[in-house]
This record gives C-alpha cells, sequence and structure tokens, in this order.
C-alpha cells in the first residue's frame, strides 16, 4: 500500500488528479465491485480541471484484473498500467493451491459451483479481444516475484500480439512489490 501511495503521489505531483477505489467490505474479487472502478471514471469526469479524455488506470497486482475488467467494461481509458498482474488465474492456481481456499472460495460468490467460469470471467488471458483497442497499454513484472510468475504476463503479452493488440511488456529483475525499484517506477510512471 505504501508503495501505491507513493507511486500515486508522484503521478499526482505532476499535476494529475488521482483517485482510488478501496475493495468492499463483501469483497467479489473482480464481480459487482468491479462497478466501483468504472464509477470512478464517472465521478472523476465530475471534478474540476480534469481531462476526461485523458484518463489513465494504474492496477497493482489484484488491481491489474480489475484495470483489465475496466478496459473490457469502458471505452473511457486512454491509458493502462498493469503491475504484477496474475491474467490467467488458473495458472495462479496451480502456483499457488493454497489461493483456491484463502482468497477464491471466500471471496468469489458461488465459487464451488462456478468455479471455471469463475476464473475465466476473471481472467483476461482469455478474452483479450474484448479489451479495448484504443487503451495504450503497458505491463510491468518482477522475475523474481513470488506471488505471481512474471512468466503469466510473458503469455498474456503473446496472445495480446496474436490479435495485433498494441502494448508494451517491461519485466524487470524485483519483486512483486518492486522493492528498490521507486525510481525506475517513477520514471517509467
Amino acid at each position: 500500500v505504501d508503495m501505491l501511495a507513493g507511486v500515486l503521489g508522484t503521478v499526482a505531483n505532476e499535476g494529475y488528479v488521482v483517485t482510488a477505489s478501496n475493495y468492499r467490505w463483501e469483497d467479489e474479487y473482480g464481480g459487482a465491485d468491479t462497478n466501483d472502478v468504472l464509477n470512478l471514471i464517472q465521478i472523476t469526469k465530475r471534478l474540476p480541471n480534469v481531462d476526461s479524455t485523458r484518463i489513465g488506470m494504474l492496477g497493482w497486482s489484484r488491481g491489474a484484473m480489475m484495470t483489465c475488467l475496466a478496459l473490457k467494461g469502458s471505452h473511457q481509458i486512454k491509458s493502462a498500467v498493469l503491475v504484477s498482474g496474475a491474467p490467467d488465474l488458473f495458472s495462479t492456481l496451480r502456483e499457488r493451491p493454497g489461493l483456491e481456499e484463502t482468497v477464491f472460495s471466500t471471496y468469489i460468490p458461488n465459487y464451488a459451483k462456478t468455479k471455471n467460469e469463475a476464473l475465466t470471467a476473471r481472467s483476461p488471458h482469455f478474452w483479450t479481444e474484448k479489451l479495448d483497442r484504443n487503451t495504450a497499454l503497458m505491463m510491468l513484472n518482477g522475475t523474481k516475484d513470488r506471488h505471481v510468475d512474471y512468466r503469466q504476463m510473458e503469455r498474456f503479452s503473446a496472445r495480446l500480439d496474436s490479435i495485433k493488440f498494441p502494448h508494451e511488456l517491461k519485466l524487470f529483475e524485483t519483486n512483486h512489490s518492486f522493492l528498490n525499484m521507486r525510481t525506475e517506477l517513477d520514471s517509467i510512471l
């Protein structure tokens, strides 16, 4: 959280308006909570001094999934950055099976009955063609990330290449939170 606040603070310091969502008490992990992210666009457009033709979005970890869900549900996002994202929750489940009990079954409604459908709906790897092609997309991942294997993002990038979706993938020798990479992140964002 501190790292993300620092990154957003740097963006705000450059003169951009920054808004952020908070996960619900009764969370749905990529379900109805996606509307909270999409509603930020409408709220932001009502703020003074906002150029609503230049809306950007940054999603870190689970937020990367939420950003992709927003790119599927809106054509108003001009640019998006995904950091340490997991675009394929089936791969995530194989890499970290404990998440099934601690996260997926806890925060995805009716998970036991709808597992395949629920994970597919939350895995942009399987619906790349539904992402807004007019959004400039950058993806950043650490090769030492023990939460999400960076190769997921490489496979997602290859999938985007296969449909000629413009994007950029940058890999760094760092962990999930980009520890000790603050200067590099500031220069990229």
